[in-house]
């Protein structure tokens, strides 16, 4: 009954709003209305498009190539870290430099089979001292080329490199997550389960209190529903390597017993969670287990996810712990979903949800009955599901979902990338103060870049609406502001990284930049409190 009102009230309120109203239903050049129920707002065009020049940063060079970049990290002494998808990681120089040799090689180790490889990196905030430097790859299942097959299971890895003399030392590998005594070459079992091509590895990032930060897909088929039921000849592995209890396909998303479908929040010094016996002046993680911070729950901050690629955390949070994390989650058939995890402990519901309703296909009882008994056996526990702040349609512009008519006037199939704009050089609107901040993501599959904004609570200002940034891009799975610059940087993982430059503002010298921070930024009294200015610049 409530559903039906609730789908009733949507009807009433859309009919309200439209009436009268025309818009255009084009995939691309769109000016018109998006609406999410009650929460309507304008799809315009980029008004300062033509000031805008892209610009290539490297991998324009044809002998010195970028091949497949995935991720991009600035570090502290003015040089800029890039994961390449086979294994290896490329450094630029604080001229702007790309060294042809890598700073480290993992090809061996690395699974770069389809949607896995060498996906994400991160910089350790006390770089300049501990030179830490933190990878997230799918392990090949035996080590050496080729390459095995991307539906052959493995396990994801995180993993921690000292630098010594500008390079990593090969003998500072610490595995932080992965190993055990299973597989082909008895080397895993104890890390982020791939079952499956995709749905694999996410993102690196630290939190604003120096937590490091960890999102991870479901591990499951994305061209079926899998509930842990054999259909290739080798998903019968995924048992034999994670034991039956982990077997359990798309459904791992809300199991506390896997990473996988979570973003996770570590100490990196120890690799456990946020916990008040090991980090008491923090704040802790939601599903801490007294007397074991190193338990698979203890280290859980977000759940529910289904291939939450990348993450981002707003740098002018002033929510306690990491800050508010922003992330793309690519969708199944029909959905792309843009989530926000304010407090920790948030359930955005998948498998058995989808943008704000229930997932139609896993409550199919006479195609899927497992799903359908473990959705209805979830709805029992009147589970509290945080909603998706944006989703959109990958084939239509208005989709129909169990009934109501959602306006949306654009499509994208793959949501892979999102940063909040922090910068200083780009038009008035981009920059708004601490009232509002530019949120940029990108779809891959669309292909397009785009924008919307959000106030200091994190909460999307609809009124505003939604912008058109750039679109027919190459294969995008990042975007960023670059610390130094103040522009929009993305990667195409098709061999190069390339920024957006503002040709009016970029002409007009900008004053030094402080970014100054505190680490913890709060805590219980006494608390020893260390504050860096490391990522100023001028």
């Amino acid at each position: 009954f409530e559903t039906a009102v609730f789908f009733l009230l949507c009807r009433l309120l859309l009919f309200l709003f439209f009436l009268g109203v025309s818009f255009s239903s084009n995939e691309t050049g769109l000016s018109g209305i998006i609406s999410f129920c009650g929460q309507p707002y304008l799809v315009k065009k980029n008004p300062d498009l033509a000031t805008f020049v892209e610009k290539i940063l490297w991998g324009a060079d044809p002998a010195n190539p970028l091949v497949n970049p995935t991720d991009i990290a600035w570090a502290p002494d003015g040089r800029v870290f890039i994961t390449e998808k086979q294994g290896t990681v490329r450094v630029v120089d604080a001229q702007g430099n790309l060294f042809p040799a890598p700073w480290i090689d993992l090809i061996a180790k690395v699974n770069n089979a389809l949607d896995r490889g060498l996906v994400s990196i991160a910089i350790d905030p006390g770089f300049l001292t501990n030179r830490y430097v933190y990878l997230l790859y799918s392990l090949d299942p035996v080590e050496g080329q080729p390459d095995e097959p991307g539906d052959q299971p493995t396990e994801g890895r995180l993993v921690r490199y000292t630098e010594v003399n500008g390079k990593a030392d090969m003998n500072s590998e610490w595995v932080i997550i992965g190993g055990g005594n299973k597989g082909p070459q008895n080397n895993m079992g104890n890390g982020f389960i791939h079952c499956h091509s995709s749905h694999a590895d996410g993102a690196l990032r630290f939190g604003l209190d120096g937590s490091l930060l960890v999102s991870e897909g479901d591990g499951a088929h994305f061209d079926r529903v899998d509930w842990g039921n054999p259909v290739n000849s080798f998903d019968p592995q995924c048992e034999q390597i994670f034991g039956s209890a982990n077997n359990i396909g798309c459904r791992r998303s809300q199991s506390m017993n896997t990473f996988n479908g979570k973003i996770l929040r570590l100490d990196p010094r120890t690799g456990q969670g946020i916990c008040p016996e090991n980090q008491p002046n923090m704040v802790p993680n939601p599903f801490c287990q007294q007397g074991f911070p190193g338990s698979i729950q203890s280290r859980i901050w977000v759940l529910g996810l289904r291939n939450p690629f990348r993450i981002t955390v707003r740098p002018d949070s002033t929510n306690q712990g990491p800050g508010t994390i922003w992330i793309t989650d690519v969708g199944w058939d029909l959905w792309e979903e843009i989530n926000v995890a304010i407090n920790g402990g948030e359930n955005f519901g998948w498998p058995c949800m989808t943008m704000t309703q229930p997932e139609v296909i896993m409550r199919n009882k006479d195609l899927y009955p497992v799903m359908y008994d473990y959705c209805n056996a979830l709805d029992a526990q009147k589970i509290k599901y945080t909603d998706p702040v944006l989703y959109y349609h990958h084939n239509t512009t208005t989709p129909n979902y169990l009934g109501t008519q959602y306006n949306i006037n654009f499509r994208g199939n793959c949501a892979a990338g999102i940063t909040i704009y922090n910068g200083n050089l780009y038009p008035a609107q981009y920059r708004l103060g601490s009232n509002a901040k530019a949120v940029f993501w990108s779809d891959y599959g669309a292909r397009w870049i785009k924008v919307f904004w959000i106030d200091q609570h994190d909460n999307v200002l609809y009124d505003r609406g939604i912008q058109e940034f750039s679109d027919g891009l190459g294969a995008i799975v990042g975007v960023f502001t670059d610390p130094k610059t103040g522009n929009l940087v993305y990667i195409d993982l098709n061999g190069s990284i390339r920024a957006y430059v503002d040709t009016i503002s970029s002409a007009t010298a900008t004053a030094p930049i402080l970014a100054a921070r505190a680490v913890p930024p709060s805590g219980k009294a006494p608390v020893t409190v260390k504050f860096s200015a490391d990522n100023s610049f001028d």
